[in-house]
């Protein structure tokens, strides 16, 4: 019983340390190379943010009897981590509406398209990728 508590938890830390690699950390400056997108601080929040539960704990998750406010946080974690991403698709909508330079936009979703990032965020890279090759 113990073991499967223990096997549980140390899947779900996986899930988190994929989840969280799966954000490009330096998306919001990257967005701000190429466009008037200000949200590079509010975006730093948000991303700190939606790890929080798992880094705030204040028990022991590999304890069964603490396996009710595991769970918890893992719930919390995973709605923060679709908020996360809905922000995400949000910043980068609002950066190309903004573009200052189609050639360094392009040359950003060249190299983000490459990455192995969340595929709500791969899938919106992969549409502007071919909104600039159709536009310029």
């Amino acid at each position: 019983r113990t073991t499967n508590c223990i096997s549980r938890v140390c899947k779900d830390v996986l899930q988190i340390i994929e989840s969280v690699g799966r954000f490009p950390s330096s998306l919001a400056d990257d967005l701000s190379a190429f466009s008037d997108f200000d949200g590079v601080n509010e975006f730093a929040n948000k991303m700190k943010e939606f790890t929080e539960p798992i880094r705030c704990i204040s028990f022991n998750p590999f304890d069964e009897r603490n396996i009710d406010k595991w769970e918890v946080a893992m719930e919390t974690f995973h709605y923060n981590l679709k908020d996360a991403e809905s922000f995400s698709l949000s910043c980068i909508e609002k950066a190309f509406q903004k573009l200052r330079s189609a050639g360094k936009a392009f040359a950003f979703v060249e190299n983000y398209i490459r990455g192995n990032y969340r595929p709500s965020l791969d899938k919106r890279m992969n549409e502007r990728y071919n909104n600039i090759l159709e536009r310029y």
